[in-house]
């Protein structure tokens, strides 16, 4: 195999390369700045063989093809703190393709403040976010720059001498703003053990931040020879401290409040208990089944196996309330199971005899694979759902499922959604055959670009007809997707991690163009009586220029935009908008929500967005 002659001259000669050699156009896009190092990584899929090729800012800018021998290929450009892009090829004898425009995305960022109790800014503070980490410079400021994937749910700021503070990320993946963060004085924690178990302990530090995310803020090690544990520079807050020895119950976890400035004793006292289990399916006993036991209270949990004999045995710290959870053998498990554990009994998990099993099937009768399947069952106390995926011959299964209403769901890459099965499991029901047939549909391609023109990164695209989501697909690196549609009356909402967003419809060109405005805009909603008393817990629907939202796309509207109901102080919040008009419609519950979708109701709020911030008042008449 010929993989030199990397073509970094401007443009490639039209004259044929010698021999059999193919000729590949591209071009690299760098969507926000040069990298001052770009990799192109070119596989023969084949062989298996690799080439990689490390450009300059300059070559890379001048790339305009690569001349390769026939075969099939992988080219692949990545540069450091940019998203990595791939084409697929193959290559004939003397071909030239054309693979356009390689765009390498800049990754979203995260960027905030650090300053000290007396609010000036904190240089040099540290700031770990996932496996992202930065100093904050002369101003207190930072910038994470988290890898595709690697979106964290927290970020921990830390300077010396000071107490540690833990703050949320928004869910949404796009470039966000935290609020200033305060390093006050810092509290100290010595932990004594006043009855301990033998051996090496292991102690995790957890605080809970203000969405009620448990974030790991120290670990320790506790020796044999030791009673206690010591923990310095930790900021005020509500904290969960787990003790850990070898076996999986061997865990005991406590809670700790500290204030700022704070110097605290907390004396812990474990009292091992003996532990078995017996599980089984009817009067068959389980062997080698995984169970995990989550600690209610305290948010911990452990994993089980079973023996040759269904059975476990082991040591218990924590005395308490726990869910008992089945893993699953040969397919997903919806089981769930509320015990207790710490009493003379040994703990009795008997795993429901029923099963729900299919096949996806397209149109012409062909297994469909790959496929995400749902199973949501309702019982009187609770509802839980799993997924699973469609094997090679289409079929799926979930196991040891609850008696009660189940709802099946399936999306499919290129399929419609197909409606929700529904079906009740009596309690003496063992087995349930759920045969499913996936359509195409009408379908479309989209070639999508932000304000800036570069590829939204892993955008989401749903078609909605009747107020139902049908189709669903993502935008790839170059900025296609491919949609199914039921029919022509369908709208098509694109929903861009930055908050981009656009509603359309359907066309009958072969590539629908689609430019997404700039989320530069935010409108805070604040709902009053006209007794000017705050309205918290108001639910809103929603519609962009005229195009209403149905409950599931506006959930997935929320986690880039903010939540579409009033906070306590009866106001609600949407950043990142692009400009345009707004209508809403308050509703009470989700019959009520369909209700609207269903009818033509006019909305009684309409807002005419501007780039910037946009705020209203909005006054309910107060009952008598």
């Amino acid at each position: 195999m010929n993989l030199i002659a990397l073509a970094l001259s401007a443009i490639l000669s039209n004259t044929p390369p010698a021999n059999d050699d193919a000729t590949i156009r591209l071009t690299v896009t760098a969507a926000r700045y040069w990298p001052a190092a770009t990799s192109i990584r070119i596989t023969d899929l084949n062989s298996g063989e690799v080439l990689t090729r490390q450009l300059s800012a300059a070559e890379a800018s001048e790339l305009r093809g690569v001349t390769l021998s026939p075969g099939r290929y992988r080219i692949a450009i990545s540069a450091p703190r940019l998203a990595s892009v791939f084409r697929d090829v193959s290559v004939a004898p003397r071909a030239s393709i054309d693979l356009g425009e390689l765009a390498l995305l800049t990754l979203p960022q995260i960027r905030g403040v650090v300053r000290d109790a007396e609010g000036a800014p904190l240089a040099g503070a540290e700031v770990h976010a996932g496996s992202s980490e930065a100093t904050t410079d002369a101003n207190g400021r930072f910038m994470l720059e988290p890898g595709v994937g690697q979106w964290p749910a927290f970020a921990i700021i830390s300077a010396r001498g000071r107490g540690t503070r833990v703050v949320d990320v928004p869910k949404s993946s796009a470039d966000s703003e935290l609020p200033a963060v305060t390093l006050a004085r810092s509290a100290k924690l010595r932990v004594t053990l006043i009855t301990r178990p033998a051996g090496e302990l292991s102690a995790v530090l957890q605080v809970k931040t203000p969405a009620e995310q448990l974030a790991v803020v120290r670990r320790a090690r506790i020796d044999a020879a030791k009673n206690f544990v010591e923990f310095d520079e930790l900021g005020s807050g509500a904290y969960v401290l787990l003790i850990r020895g070898e076996q999986p119950l061997q865990q005991f976890a406590t809670k700790i409040i500290l204030g700022t400035g704070d110097t605290r004793t907390h004396d812990v006292t474990i009292h091992p208990l003996p532990f078995s289990a017996r599980v089984s399916m009817g009067s068959a006993p389980m062997p080698h089944t995984e169970i995990a036991l989550h600690n209610v209270e305290l948010e911990w949990h452990a994993d089980l196996t079973t023996d040759d004999n269904g059975q476990i045995a082991g040591e218990l710290w924590q005395p308490g309330e726990y869910t008992a959870e089945y893993r699953g053998s040969n397919g997903a498990s919806a089981f769930r199971q509320a015990v207790t554990l710490g009493g003379m009994t040994p703990l009795k998990i008997d795993l429901a005899q029923r099963e729900v099993r299919g096949q996806l099937l397209d149109g012409d009768g062909f297994p469909v694979a790959g496929a995400r399947v749902f199973l949501r069952t309702d019982t009187d106390d609770n509802s839980t759902t799993v997924r699973t995926q469609s094997a090679q011959d289409g079929t799926f299964a979930f196991e040891a499922v609850a008696a009660g209403t189940q709802h099946v769901t399936v999306l499919a890459d290129g399929y419609l959604i197909p409606d929700e099965v529904r079906f009740v499991l009596a309690p003496s029901d063992t087995r349930h055959e759920v045969p499913i047939r996936l359509e195409s549909g009408m379908l479309r391609t989209l070639r999508v670009s932000d304000a800036a023109g570069h590829p939204p990164l892993a955008a989401e695209v749903v078609a909605v007809s009747n107020g139902v989501v049908r189709g669903a697909s993502y935008v790839d690196p170059e900025g296609r997707a491919r949609i199914p549609l039921p029919d022509d009356k369908a709208v098509i909402f694109i929903l861009g991690r930055d908050g981009s967003f656009a509603a359309l419809r359907p066309s009958n060109d072969d590539v629908m163009r689609v430019n997404l405005p700039a989320p530069e805009s935010s409108l805070r909603i604040s709902t009053r009586t006209t007794l000017s008393q705050p309205l918290p817990g108001v639910a809103m629907l929603i519609a962009y220029e005229g195009d209403v939202l149905p409950l599931d796309v506006a959930s997935r509207f929320e986690s880039a935009h903010g939540s579409l109901r009033t906070d306590r102080n009866g106001d609600l919040t949407l950043r990142n908008l692009p400009a345009g008009t707004y209508q809403f419609w308050p509703y009470a519950n989700e019959l009520e929500a369909e209700s609207i979708l269903a009818s033509s109701v006019p909305a009684p709020i309409q807002v005419n967005v501007k780039a910037g911030e946009n705020a209203i008042v909005v006054e309910f008449q107060a009952r008598p």
